[in-house]
């Protein structure tokens, strides 16, 4: 169930970036809504909340989280956004914050700059064509 969730809140993302106008603040709060399931079902699965992370114990779930949000910086910057908040969502920021930063995360990671000038780029020919 935390993987399909975390699938869901990639698909709304897109759809966020991809979007303006009614159909993005749609999409905004759709994933806003699933985000919070995706926080509700950590607390199923993390009762006692995250166990620390290091590079020997690193799992699908945890690989899952980082594929599907690692770029959450970029993506608020690209879209003037707040995505992740410590406050509504706090066991998912700690999880996601304790996964980026260890170092063979950060290695993988493309950089923040590049990221962001990609996503600009896909939401500008993204909404160029939707407009034509």
């Amino acid at each position: 169930m935390l993987v399909s969730s975390g699938m869901q809140v990639f698909e709304t993302m897109m759809l966020v970036l991809t979007s303006d106008g009614e159909e993005q603040e749609k999409a905004v709060k759709e994933f806003f809504e699933r985000l919070s399931t995706l926080e509700e079902e950590i607390k199923n699965i993390f009762p006692e909340g995250i166990q620390v992370i290091d590079q020997k114990n690193v799992g699908l779930l945890d690989l899952v989280v980082v594929t599907t949000l690692s770029h959450y910086k970029a993506q608020e910057e690209c879209l003037g956004l707040k995505l992740i908040d410590p406050e509504m969502t706090p066991l998912l920021f700690s999880w996601l914050t304790a996964l980026l930063e260890l170092p063979l995360v950060k290695e993988a990671l493309p950089s923040h700059e590049k990221v962001v000038g990609f996503l600009k780029y896909l939401r500008q020919e993204t909404l160029k064509s939707t407009s034509a």
